[in-house]
């Protein structure tokens, strides 16, 4: 075979490990590999060649080489093709970047929806992946209790081991039907949603909207659901009735949290690092007028904290920009930014009913949607670097996901004056 048709199998999962010497089928299935071994497949004298990260790029096609490596994009790039013979097939792969400073990050102009990775298992309403992204904790709002799922790859719900009687439950509500997992139905947590995790695993924090409290769950070992130990909570009735959602500065002992019910922001501080038994109240931030009758249904810390963003929960909604520059992670002094706001449709219709939210990694959120649509789907914030292919390319082009390296196919037609895509691959590299 040849070294494009080696690399496609390997996307496509025709290959078999002897045809890849030295390398283990797991690394290419998990993403953990190093794509530059993948040019001595096979030994059909084609050649890699090292093509520019930005700016006008030109691949040269006389010759043998047919595989053609932009690495990491430092900025927007514009293919094209020189020297093109009658007939060849060739590949260009490279990894989407972006400018991750704070300012662009937080530019709600600069986000765009990634809707390619059909995200499902999405009936949460609050969502934390492990470290390495290959697990996740999630409020399973349709039978008030936390579940626990492998996944097969990094930070995709749709790669969730299936739910069985094996699956890590915690239950949190005797009207659930559920009988599998741990019981731990005396907490009475009826509306279970938003997650605040420590950083190994053994605190995990919750709002319940039913009963007007902020919670925090221990465990003995970390994501473990099993080795549940114990609960403390506070009540927050007199700031929210029937509270939404939460969000958390790092050290989890500063919190903002939204309401259904009320038409503000409310900001506490505990005594320790994500304890929920005693808590100072700081301030409220906020008004109907930009948060809607009906509140916000999520809120997300921007980067560095600096923003705060918050989704309205009435159609069709806005996401709210509010500035926290001067005090991160906090409302002291904070002020809407309205030039920020952005219509949720913007993103697609299934983006009006948010459940929960969070961000993975390359500052990218993660969205789960509401009730019936049961969908999720990523927002990858500041300014992309991707390429532009030549207008004489036709086909499926798709989205080019941020933390995926891609493989794009091509084949030239009509006597080399035009190019098919005929296969867009990508493979998670983080």
């Amino acid at each position: 075979m040849t070294r494009a048709r080696d690399l496609a199998n390997i996307i496509s999962g025709g290959f078999t490990e002897s045809d890849i010497p030295d390398l283990s089928a797991s690394k290419i299935t998990s993403g953990a590999f190093d794509a530059s071994r993948l040019t001595n497949a096979s030994s059909g004298g084609h050649t890699k060649a090292t093509v520019g990260s930005t700016g006008s790029v030109s691949l040269d096609l006389s010759g043998n080489t047919n595989y053609y490596d932009a690495g990491t994009l430092t900025g927007n790039t514009t293919l094209s093709f020189t020297n093109t013979p009658t007939t060849k097939r060739f590949i260009y792969t490279f990894i989407p970047s972006y400018d991750s400073s704070e300012s662009s990050v937080n530019d709600t102009d600069t986000w765009v929806a990634d809707q390619t990775l059909n995200i499902s298992n999405a009936m949460l309403s609050g969502v934390h992946f492990y470290n390495n992204g290959f697990g996740v904790i999630g409020c399973w709002y349709t039978s008030d209790t936390l579940i626990q799922l492998d996944l097969n790859h990094p930070y995709d719900l749709s790669s969730a081991q299936p739910f069985d009687a094996n699956t890590q439950v915690l239950r949190l509500d005797a009207i659930n039907g559920l009988s599998n997992g741990v019981d731990a139905t005396s907490l009475n947590i009826s509306s279970p949603s938003s997650l605040i995790v420590n950083s190994d695993g053994t605190r995990i924090n919750l709002i319940d909207s039913g009963t007007d409290r902020y919670w925090s769950l221990s465990f003995s070992t970390g994501y473990d659901l099993s080795t549940y130990t114990s609960a403390e909570w506070s009540g927050i009735n007199s700031y929210e009735s029937s509270p939404a959602y939460i969000a958390s500065n790092p050290t989890g002992d500063r919190l903002v949290f939204c309401g259904s019910s009320g038409d503000d922001l409310n900001e506490i501080t505990t005594n320790a690092p994500y304890r929920a038994n005693i808590f100072n109240f700081q301030r409220t931030f906020g008004h109907y007028t930009q948060f809607s009758t009906s509140g916000l249904a999520v809120i997300l810390w921007g980067k560095d904290g600096k923003r705060l963003f918050g989704w309205q929960r009435n159609t069709p909604s806005v996401i709210v920009s509010i500035n926290t520059s001067q005090y991160p992670y906090s409302l002291q002094n904070a002020s809407y930014v309205t030039s920020d706001y952005k219509q949720t449709s913007t993103f697609g219709s299934d983006a009006n009913f948010p459940r929960a939210v969070t961000w993975i990694p390359n500052d990218v959120i993660m969205l789960t949607t509401y009730e019936a649509f049961s969908k999720g789907f990523t927002i990858e914030c500041g300014t992309g670097y991707r390429p532009t292919l030549p207008s004489s390319v036709t086909g499926d082009i798709g989205h080019f996901s941020r933390s995926y390296r891609h493989f794009l196919e091509f084949e030239t037609t009509n006597g080399g004056t035009n190019y098919q895509l005929m296969n867009h691959s990508k493979v998670y590299v983080g």
